[in-house]
């Protein structure tokens, strides 16, 4: 049998739930993840003002589907874990550089705590990308012309275009499309810094190659 707890923070509303070692809450990358990409319904779950910023009460109306928007069961089942867990909570709220915690969380907030779980280094970012070529750049159009461009990578990264990746590569599509320069690195690997927005495979070979040897002044 399960029992449910009540989080009480002063000032919040009360929030049932289960035990924060629900399987539901086991990645703390998944729940930033799906809240952020859920980001404008959770910050007016509980009025309809886009501030930029959510707090607990906003979590707490999305969890118990008690407020204006009404979210689907994997979000609500983020934001409840985001509620109960409050080491994760005043992480991401403290995140940014040179951040403190004032309660409230912001989109950049998240993206910070989340690139830096998703995105470990540019040479996996790469390699995953390498290994799923053929996906990624047939994302828009069905047409191996052995080039993927930044609209490939954003179709992967949210999951709306042709193809529909697994989570890992959706992942590694959105660390390089956030990362300009690293995305500008690999397109310009081969040529000497000169860009053209597209990358090819020996891009990736090139750059994942020379990662690899660990070389001064490579990129």
């Amino acid at each position: 049998m399960t029992l449910g707890i009540l989080l009480a923070v002063p000032g919040v509303v009360s929030f049932a739930g289960t035990a924060a070692a629900d399987e539901s809450c086991a990645s703390t990358t998944h729940t930033a993840s799906v809240v952020r990409d859920n980001f404008d319904a959770v910050e007016t779950a509980v009025v309809d003002s886009m501030d930029g910023v959510f707090n607990r009460n906003d979590l707490a109306a999305i969890a118990n589907d008690t407020g204006r928007v009404h979210a689907s069961a994997e979000v609500r089942a983020a934001a409840r874990c985001l509620l109960l867990d409050g080491r994760l909570f005043d992480q991401i709220d403290g995140g940014q550089p040179g951040g403190n915690l004032d309660g409230l969380i912001g989109r950049g907030n998240l993206d910070v705590y989340v690139q830096a779980r998703l995105c470990p280094t540019p040479t996996y970012s790469g390699t995953v990308i390498r290994d799923n070529f053929d996906a990624v750049e047939t994302a828009m159009v069905d047409s191996r012309d052995g080039l993927l461009g930044r609209d490939d990578l954003f179709a992967i990264a949210n999951d709306s275009g042709r193809i529909h990746p697994p989570v890992y590569v959706r992942d590694a599509a959105r660390c390089l499309l956030n990362d300009t320069e690293l995305f500008d690195q690999i397109d310009g690997v081969q040529t000497r810094g000169a860009l053209d927005g597209l990358i090819d495979r020996n891009d990736l070979n090139r750059f994942i190659w020379l990662r690899t040897l660990g070389c001064p002044g490579c990129p």
